[in-house]
């Protein structure tokens, strides 16, 4: 990359599609040739005091290393090293490497002055004067008339990313024993002219500079489920081919949009990032990246770091055919609509082999939530055929509702109800479907087209939502209403809201989204532990209408973990169930607590206020382990809470 002759070092630079032939003066004493490089048969007699450890250097008048210094250089657009005193009553800053106040900083209207402030006193540069000005995006005009850089050894990266440097004037600089000058010039895209020792010299073309392979994103933040994507929320870093990277921090939302727009579905989500036509970026298309989504209502959501949720097993075993339940959820477009809740409903008395009950007429058997990626449809499936109706089969068995319509829109009425009847005992699969998904029997599968679309209409209303992100209320520390207040700007008239457990702590309001602007939104929220994470006025959401209010419960880094015992036994109809199970739990491998699952407990216990990390501040790994018996072979384990990378 560099070559060099007795008097000169030249720094070949190309900085995008420009090439730079960048000539510093050498100390006249050098050998026949000096290599930045490093070549031991080129040692320099002039200064020959090594430079092997690049130490930061300490003396009366060295500068202090380059990344301090240029934490006070972001914003500058002049930097002037001189010896002139600061003007009377300026604020200075010490910014000698021993802090004995030889050299001060000031600046004046974005332009920063760094003197040594005696007349003809140079400021010797540390002998780590790297990144000085990396990242100074403003910077246009550096002067370095009282300069000494004779002890530095690196100057990797010391003018990387000053985007609006277009003239450069090193002819001050002594190079002897610089070492490191990787990435010097790195990402400084408008560097057109270099001065050293009053030359002008023209281009070469004996370096490629590295070019841009790719833009990856990362995310700085978890979102609020429905939260809309905003470039400012991600990190944006350029790849290129000899392995650099460059941040960046210039990418706005003018220059990229998001697929899908809001986080709609809660866990890990992967969304797309596209470059818009006609921006700087436009070149590098789309990108993926992985973010996470929380839902406050989602009782599975280990933000709290409490226990895994086993999800239940219907206690039936059905061979002769596998029956499943499939309907569409759209929104008046036809456009899939996440976060619907529908539920599964017994139409009559279901029991197992046994005759016994399993779910009475009613009960809800499960629930699912709509997303906007499915395959077309949602589904219940695996579900006991009609042999198991307690009234027979081709009675009505099954009832599908919707039970919460997504935030900002109206819930459907429909109801759809279906038999357990066995149409085709030969194939193994029986699903009723809609019509419109086209689906043709096969010799696996027989299809009924007896289902049907939900449809949401749009509110035409604000809703309030309340959030809480406190494990569910699992320590029971919610009051028993949150009151959400709407006070018109004109009339001063206050229309007042009441969020509870019985209205899933939303409700819709009486005023039009076009009004919003007329009122002034506040919560009432009197209870102790929580902290308020969204504005005071609220987070309002352009798309669905809704206005919400979050609140988290301060955990002192606590953990809780429930463990449930599942039985998959057809109801005990072997009889061997044994009358209670022991569980064991371990942090990091060592047994430290147990207790008995049993019928009286519902098979159900808790292990709380275990400590979250260890004294070094490392999470602890925690595992329940069954203890094995005659009937459980004590394999089945669960990790809990494990440390992450």
């Amino acid at each position: 990359m560099y070559g060099l002759s007795m008097q000169t070092i030249h720094i070949i630079n190309r900085i995008d599609d420009e090439e730079h032939d960048v000539i510093i003066n050498w100390d006249t004493k050098a050998s026949n040739m000096n290599d930045i490089r490093k070549n031991d048969n080129s040692a320099d007699i002039e200064k020959p005091m090594g430079s092997d450890d690049a130490s930061p250097s300490t003396g009366l008048y060295v500068l202090e290393t380059g990344e301090k210094l240029n934490e006070e250089l972001k914003d500058a657009t002049k930097v002037v090293f001189t010896w002139e005193k600061a003007p009377d009553g300026t604020q200075t800053k010490d910014v000698s490497e021993n802090q004995n106040g030889s050299i001060l900083l000031w600046e004046d209207n974005k332009t920063v002055y760094i003197s040594s402030q005696r007349a003809g006193q140079v400021i010797y540069f540390n002998a780590v004067s790297s990144k000085m000005f990396l990242n100074c995006r403003s910077l246009e005009e550096i002067q370095f008339d009282n300069v000494d850089t004779s002890n530095t050894v690196d100057m990797s990266e010391m003018f990387a990313a000053c985007t609006e440097l277009k003239e450069l004037d090193l002819s001050s600089f002594n190079t002897s024993n610089v070492e490191d000058t990787s990435k010097m010039f790195y990402g400084c895209s408008q560097l057109k002219t270099t001065y050293t020792q009053d030359q002008k010299l023209q281009l070469t073309d004996d370096y490629v500079a590295p070019k841009g392979q790719e833009i990856t994103a990362i995310a700085k933040k978890d979102f609020m489920l429905n939260e809309r994507y905003k470039a400012e929320d991600f990190d944006f870093t350029m790849l290129f081919d000899d392995n650099g990277a460059q941040e960046l921090s210039d990418v706005t939302d003018d220059d990229v949009s998001f697929n899908p727009t809001y986080a709609d579905m809660s866990g890990n989500q992967k969304i797309q990032i596209s470059f818009k036509s006609g921006t700087k970026y436009q070149k590098y298309g789309t990108i993926e990246t992985t973010v996470k989504v929380i839902d406050p209502n989602d009782t599975s959501d280990v933000s709290l770091d409490t226990a895994k949720h086993i999800d239940i097993n219907l206690d039936v075993t059905d061979t002769l055919q596998k029956y499943s339940i499939q309907f569409i959820k759209t929104d008046e477009k036809g456009d899939m609509l996440p976060n619907a809740k529908f539920a599964l409903k017994a139409a009559c008395e279901i029991v197992d082999r046994n005759g016994k009950t399993i779910f009475k007429k009613g009960d809800t058997i499960t629930t699912t939530i709509s997303g906007d990626d499915q395959f077309g449809y949602l589904e219940f499936f695996g579900l006991p055929t009609g042999i198991y109706a307690k009234d027979g089969v081709g009675k009505e068995m099954y009832t599908v509702e919707e039970v919460e319509a997504p935030l900002g829109y109206i819930k459907s009425d429909k109801s759809l109800t279906f038999s357990g009847e066995v149409l085709n005992n030969t194939s193994t699969d029986f699903v009723h479907d809609v019509e419109s998904l086209n689906n043709t029997n096969d010799a696996n599968t027989t299809y009924k087209h007896d289902s049907d679309t939900f449809v949401n209409k749009k509110s035409e209303y604000i809703q309030v939502k309340k959030y809480w992100i406190d494990d569910n209320n699992s320590m029971n520390t919610r009051p028993a209403t949150v009151t959400i207040k709407a006070e018109n700007k004109n009339t001063h008239e206050v229309k007042t809201y009441v969020l509870n457990k019985e209205n899933d702590w939303q409700m819709q309001t009486d005023i039009k989204k076009d009004e919003k602007n007329n009122y002034t939104f506040s919560e009432v929220c009197n209870v102790d532990g929580y902290t308020r994470i969204s504005k005071d006025t609220g987070d309002w959401n352009d798309n669905t209408y809704v206005l919400s209010y979050t609140n988290r419960y301060k955990v002192e880094n606590k953990v809780r973990i429930v463990v449930k015992k599942n039985w998959n036994d057809s109801g005990n109809s072997d009889g061997i169930r044994p009358d209670s199970v022991v569980v064991k739990l371990y942090q990091n491998g060592k047994y430290i607590d147990q207790d008995v699952l049993k019928s009286s407990n519902n098979w159900t216990t808790e292990f709380n206020n275990l400590p979250k990390n260890d004294v070094v501040g490392e999470k602890y790994d925690y595992e329940v382990k069954e203890e094995k018996t005659s009937v459980i072979n004590g394999g089945v384990s669960q990790s809990l809470c494990k440390p992450s990378n």
